[in-house]
């Protein structure tokens, strides 16, 4: 089986030519273990703005839905494509290649992206850390080993 890398390395080619998959907003569902509950501040509408004069410069990850149905799944990037359902925008740009990974991966990945950014507020990353222990079964003392890596 591929490592999460080499599942997320994708077709070099579609990359170098910069082709981007968009895919339409209506068939994206929020990430459920996302710790950030409030989208509504100042830093959605500079976001919303960015979107409406440059578009959108980092596509979000997905991941086919575990439910199927031809649905997709926000590993990260809630806020932007919240944002462009602001906007009523029909498609949003999605990281390639959209690969099936675990909950366990899309978890992983969603806290390395926000919180080395330092997205998270403490009362978010506090909800994020008792999402692990919750859904992925991790102890008090995995989650500070974890949270010391990212510091």
């Amino acid at each position: 089986m591929p490592s999460l890398p080499e599942k997320l390395m994708g077709d070099k080619a579609r990359r170098i030519v910069g082709v981007k998959m968009e895919i339409e907003i209506e068939k994206i569902e929020p990430n459920p273990w996302n710790p950030r509950t409030t989208f509504e501040d100042l830093a959605m509408e500079e976001l919303i703005d960015s979107i409406k004069r440059f578009g959108i410069m980092q596509p979000i990850c997905v991941r086919p839905h575990p439910s199927g149905k031809g649905k997709y799944q926000i590993v990260y990037g809630q806020r932007r494509w919240i944002a462009c359902k602001k906007l009523k925008l029909k498609t949003i740009p999605v990281k390639e290649p959209i690969v099936s990974i675990s909950d366990k991966e899309a978890i992983d990945m969603m806290g390395d992206e926000n919180i080395k950014r330092q997205a998270y507020s403490p009362v978010e990353l506090a909800k994020y850390f008792e999402t692990r222990r919750k859904i992925l079964g991790e102890s008090s003392t995995s989650a500070c080993e974890l949270k010391a890596r990212w510091v």
